[in-house]
């Protein structure tokens, strides 16, 4: 599984208004990585992780920081 977080910021100090552009790639859900997390969804294997990540997601989108969530090596390239 590959994940890759990059958080980008352009002032040297953080303070508690500052909005932070972040950059989550989700590489177990991309095709290259193979479609192995789809069909054991209906199962209820991996959706633990899933719920894991949507609460990370969601923390850190009611902090104010903006999200781009890729999940294709095409969107991260861009």
């Amino acid at each position: 599984m590959v994940v890759v977080i990059i958080i980008v910021h352009t002032e040297p100090k953080f303070s508690y208004n500052d909005v932070t552009l972040i950059l989550v790639h989700v590489g177990f859900l991309t095709e290259e990585s193979g479609d192995v997390f789809s069909p054991k969804v209906l199962k209820g294997g991996p959706l633990g992780e899933m719920v894991q990540w949507a609460d990370i997601l969601a923390t850190l989108h009611v902090l104010g920081h903006d999200l781009h969530i890729s999940v294709s090596l095409k969107e991260l390239q861009q």
